[in-house]
């Protein structure tokens, strides 16, 4: 990770991230967030689990392909009300990466306080959360889960129908929260029917190359 961030690659991203910081009016100000959530999410792509994923951002000309139509599941407007409905509440960020990922983390989240606890480096998952931990998230008016370990954790790491809610597979979860999962393994709920079909025919591997990403959202009143 000290090399990645040698490399000029994951500043001019930062720099691109950062510009999205000078907004005059509210609603610019929303579309930041949205286009700062799809960067965070997107910056799962340097993680390296995946070296030609990884390769694809690197470059004098580097930059994060947030075009739309890779996202087969986004709940960013949903998040982003949410939000602005529960403006005192606090927000936990579970990260993921260092290096490239956690500088778009870090544009995301203007002050980013650290609380670590040995959970996070365990194989555990969710529904297995310390009682301090589950104490603390239920506090948060939003919870933003990172990465796709991460995910693997609200599903249990089970092959879950594709079609099967996210509210369905994680109901355990003490408080709302947001998932931005770049997609490299084989679990993943809410998923429409169709757009499983079809991507099981046009991209077999479409769970697992890195290409594909979600957004998605389990928020509660």
């Amino acid at each position: 990770k000290m090399a990645e961030l040698n490399d000029p690659t994951p500043w001019r991203l930062l720099e691109s991230a950062a510009a999205l910081h000078h907004t005059t009016d509210d609603t610019t100000a929303e579309e930041s967030l949205g286009v700062l959530l799809k960067l965070s999410l997107w910056g799962n792509k340097a993680d390296g689990a995946y070296k030609q994923v990884k390769d694809s951002i690197r470059g004098t000309h580097a930059t994060l392909d947030i075009d739309d139509a890779y996202l087969l599941a986004d709940d960013s407007a949903a998040v982003i009300q949410h939000l602005a409905a529960h403006p005192t509440k606090p927000v936990h960020f579970i990260n993921d990466n260092c290096g490239t990922e956690i500088l778009l983390d870090l544009a995301l989240a203007d002050h980013l306080l650290t609380h670590s606890h040995a959970v996070w480096n365990q194989y555990r998952f969710y529904f297995e959360l310390p009682d301090d931990v589950r104490a603390t998230l239920a506090t948060a008016g939003l919870v933003i889960s990172k990465g796709d370990a991460n995910y693997r954790r609200f599903l249990g790491d089970r092959l879950w129908p594709a079609t099967t809610p996210l509210s369905t597979a994680a109901p355990f979860f003490p408080t709302s929260f947001v998932a931005l999962r770049t997609m490299k393994s084989d679990p993943v709920v809410g998923i429409a029917r169709e757009v499983e079909a079809k991507l099981n025919v046009e991209d077999p591997l479409w769970r697992i190359n890195g290409k594909r990403g979600v957004i998605q959202a389990v928020l509660r009143e």
